[in-house]
């Protein structure tokens, strides 16, 4: 291929097992702390939904070396990912009693003061960690400013950092929610959003009978999968299960499900070769995935991807028949959370999808699955490309 584009692993569970051996393998060999928080950020990569073996390996490390404010962060940073708040804020506490001005400790609480409503102390938490270290805490601290209605100080900034540590994708997000504000619900023409928003239908692609029967056997294979995870945490799932697929599907059925979004992938670099966003692009094309399958009434809150540069869908099973005014499971972009943009109402792009269409789109655009209304589930495959 044309694009370098690093060969999709499905091995990573296999992967996950041996990391995790050789982490409790430092434990015993005493090797320093910090390697091991480093082997645990690689064994969190590989597969983020099992936050219960993160939180069990991040408190291995925290008996091992007590001492090391890596090892109470890396164990906060895993409580939170499982949603445990005030255990992940009592662990922040203990590692800043070792060290008050670590940033990463400082930026952790500043994060879980937002979650938990306090802009105050998470605005003066953060402004101490901005301080200290600006790119590392900029984000949470816009954030913070945001909710206290400080636009124009989030919007300075962000914009300094920017300048001198390049955009990522959560930047240019909080840049978003800044415009959104301060634009009255407007951050620019909608049409110019629209354009980096690629639709492609499979099945003009490929046989449709054939594409009917891939789509059914990945049907077949995804329902009641038992490593579907209801509702897990660290994601926008609610009222569904989500799970990486290469715990999911055989080879068989990964291969051309890869194939297919590189294609759509290259078509949309061509498509968009003169916009700015391509400018971002990695030099090296790693694609990470997961399934997600919702129940009726579910859906997915508003997100962005932050570990993604370009983000793509595939919709397996819509699980209904839409009609004009039916939006019960499509997906709505261009809406950030209500927290952050209170009862502003911006334009959005509302896309009802069928069975075998694949959505392309970048990663920092705010989307969100309006609640499924269909008897069937509605099963997915999501992307990011990275």
């Amino acid at each position: 291929m044309p694009e370098n584009w690093i060969a999709y692993d499905i091995h990573r569970e296999n992967k996950r097992a041996a990391l995790t051996a050789i982490f409790f393998t430092g434990l015993e060999k005493k090797i320093a702390p910090l390697a091991l928080c480093h082997l645990l950020g690689d064994i969190t990569l590989l597969d983020a939904h099992d936050t219960e073996n993160i939180v069990r390996l991040a408190y291995a490390l925290v008996e091992y070396a007590p001492d090391q404010t890596c090892s109470w962060s890396a164990y906060a940073q895993s409580l939170r990912l499982n949603d445990q708040m005030d255990d992940a804020k009592k662990a922040v506490d203990k590692g800043l009693d070792i060290d008050p001005d670590c940033i990463g400790l400082l930026t952790l609480l500043g994060k879980l003061s937002l979650e938990s409503g306090d802009v105050a102390k998470a605005e003066h938490v953060l402004r101490r960690a901005f301080d200290i270290d600006p790119q590392y805490s900029v984000l949470p601290l816009c954030e913070a400013l945001i909710k206290a209605g400080s636009l124009d100080e989030a919007e300075k900034r962000l914009s300094d950092t920017v300048r001198q540590s390049g955009r990522t994708t959560s930047s240019e997000a909080t840049s978003y929610i800044i415009n959104l504000l301060k634009g009255g619900g407007k951050a620019q023409k909608i049409s110019e959003y629209g354009k980096l928003l690629q639709q492609s239908q499979q099945s003009e692609h490929f046989n449709p009978d054939e594409m009917a029967r891939f789509n059914q056997e990945l049907s077949d294979c995804l329902n009641g999968h038992p490593a579907l995870l209801f509702e897990p945490s660290n994601t926008a799932t609610a009222q569904g299960r989500q799970a990486a697929i290469h715990n999911l599907l055989p080879p068989r059925l990964i291969d051309p499900i890869i194939t297919m979004l590189q294609t759509e992938a290259e078509r949309f670099f061509e498509r968009n070769r003169q916009h700015e966003f391509m400018n971002f692009r990695p030099e090296k094309l790693n694609i990470t995935s997961w399934a997600v399958v919702l129940e009726k009434g579910g859906y997915q809150h508003p997100h962005i991807h932050p570990g993604g540069w370009l983000s793509g869908v595939y919709y397996v099973e819509v699980g209904r028949e839409y009609d004009e005014d039916g939006n019960g499971g499509a997906i709505e972009f261009l809406k950030p959370p209500e927290s952050l943009i209170g009862d502003v109402n911006p334009e959005t792009i509302v896309i009802k999808p069928q069975n075998g269409l694949m959505l392309l789109f970048p990663s920092h655009f705010y989307h969100h699955t309006i609640p499924h209304t269909g008897e069937k589930e509605r099963i997915s495959i999501s992307f990011d490309i990275n």
